[in-house]
This record gives C-alpha cells, sequence and structure tokens, in this order.
C-alpha cells in the first residue's frame, strides 16, 4: 500500500514547452490530498521555485513536503518550518568556483530567488522564463554572495555538459555530487545531500517506509529516490539513468504522466 507519494517538478510535473503542469496531474494531486497521502515536491529548484510549483497545483499546507536544491532543504507545509538543511562551505564554493574557470564554465549561484552568475549561459534563460528567478550577471562572483549556498552549477554555451560529467567526478568525486539536471548543465551538491537522503529523513518523520513510497521523476538527480523507493516511474522524456533506475515508463511531461502515474496505484 503507497502511504508517501514524491514528484520532481522540472520535466517531470511541469512542461516547460508548455509553460504549464498539466491539468491531469494537478487533479491527480488533489485525489491524493483527498486520500489522506503526503505530497512530497524534491527538484533542484530553490526553495522559492520549488514553493511556487506547490502553490499553483494547490499543496502547499496540510501533512506534505517540500525538498529543494537536490536536497539541501526540506520545508515541513503544516508549520511552514524549515526542518533540514545543508548548506556548503564558503571553501567549497571558491574551489568549485575556480574549477569552473580552469574548464571555461559559467558557474552560477542559486539566491533563493535570482541566480548569481559570471556569464550567460542557456540555464539562465530556462530559470528567468519558466523558474521566474531574476538573474544577477557579476564580476565579482564570490563577492556577491549574500545567502547561505545550498547548490551551485556549471555550464556552457558551446561545450556538452554530460562528457564533462565523468572528468568532474573523478577530480572531485569524493567530496561533491554531479547530476546532470539538463543537458546545458552540471548540478552540484555536497556529497551527503541528494534527494534520497532529504526523503528518508521525511519518511522517518512520518514513519513510513520506502517500501509504501511511490516516486516519480525524469533526471539523473531522480535516479537514486526511483531506484530505492517501493513504486517508482520515468516520464516518457526522462534521460537513459532515470528510465533504468524507474519501475515503469509514464507518458511525458506534455501529456500528464505524473497523473497517469498516481492513478496506477491508487
Amino acid at each position: 500500500m503507497i502511504k508517501a507519494f514524491v514528484t520532481d517538478i522540472d520535466h517531470t510535473l511541469y512542461c516547460s514547452e508548455t509553460d504549464s503542469i498539466h491539468p491531469e496531474n494537478i487533479k491527480a494531486l488533489q485525489q491524493l490530498k483527498d486520500a489522506g497521502i503526503p505530497v512530497i515536491f524534491a527538484s533542484s529548484r530553490t526553495m522559492y521555485g520549488t514553493k511556487l510549483t506547490a502553490a499553483e497545483t494547490g499543496i502547499i499546507s496540510g501533512n506534505n513536503y517540500l525538498i529543494s536544491d537536490t536536497g539541501a532543504l526540506i520545508y515541513r507545509c503544516r508549520d511552514q518550518r524549515i526542518i533540514f538543511e545543508h548548506a556548503f562551505d564558503p571553501e567549497d564554493v571558491r574551489t568549485l568556483y575556480l574549477m569552473s574557470r580552469e574548464y571555461g564554465f559559467t558557474f552560477n549561484i542559486p539566491q533563493d530567488s535570482y541566480v548569481l552568475s559570471n556569464g550567460y549561459s542557456e540555464i539562465l534563460n530556462y530559470d528567468f522564463s519558466s523558474v521566474r528567478m531574476d538573474i544577477r550577471l557579476v564580476h565579482d562572483l564570490l563577492s556577491a554572495i549574500e545567502k547561505p549556498v545550498y547548490r551551485v552549477s556549471v555550464s556552457s554555451r558551446s561545450k556538452p555538459m554530460a562528457s564533462f560529467r565523468p572528468l568532474l567526478e573523478k577530480q572531485f568525486g569524493d567530496r561533491y555530487n554531479f547530476h546532470c539536471s539538463q543537458d546545458v548543465v552540471i548540478d552540484i551538491a555536497p556529497k551527503l545531500v541528494d534527494k534520497l537522503s532529504a526523503l528518508k529523513i521525511i519518511l522517518n518523520e512520518l514513519n513510513i517506509d520506502l517500501s509504501e513510497t511511490a516516486a516519480i521523476g525524469d533526471g539523473g538527480n531522480d535516479a537514486c529516490m526511483l531506484e530505492s523507493a517501493g513504486l517508482s516511474a520515468a516520464v516518457a522524456n526522462a534521460c537513459e539513468d532515470a528510465k533504468k533506475a524507474a519501475g515503469m515508463i509514464t507518458a511525458d511531461d506534455r501529456d500528464g504522466g505524473v497523473a497517469e502515474f498516481i492513478r496506477s496505484f491508487l
């Protein structure tokens, strides 16, 4: 019996091509809420962007949770509290920034409702238009940081980012996690931070086992929770890592794949 449901946001629940959440996805999430099943949003977005999506679906109160920044922050909806956070050490941010300069990447630092960056790349257009975040291009990037840093990313105008992930993992894999949440960007988080670790914290609080959890996603950063959940699915537009980890494939993000999955067990 499924007692908790977790979904990724971008390219899973939300479709950037239509700039919308399929109405059937919203309806299915409300059916979970009505059935008393906690809904957990797990995203690489900042908490600001994650809350925007939760509010759009109407799942922003009650016994539901938000995981942002690929697992670095957990928000409990019923009392509007952050119950877990894991920020980067400032020295780690500096180390990764210097690495990005060595490889010729653009370095991006999400700061809640805006992104700091030292150059333009395609992912910034996505953050601006789809996630509704402001973009601040600055020369002295490290001095511009005003808030805790929960996630950073590297991107490029011309280089395919996936091919660089093995190189970065070889050099820094003992200290950081590297995920290609989209083709044009590599998200970087502290080693012990990922969506599965955050999900386990929530499930422990709810006294629910992973085997009683259903999860759906599309990206490499979703694979850890897809292969561990009792029931899991990848949308049809998911990357190969997510598809291999999932128990089933549903319709894509344009056609209500999340709703199809929910109705397979509800």
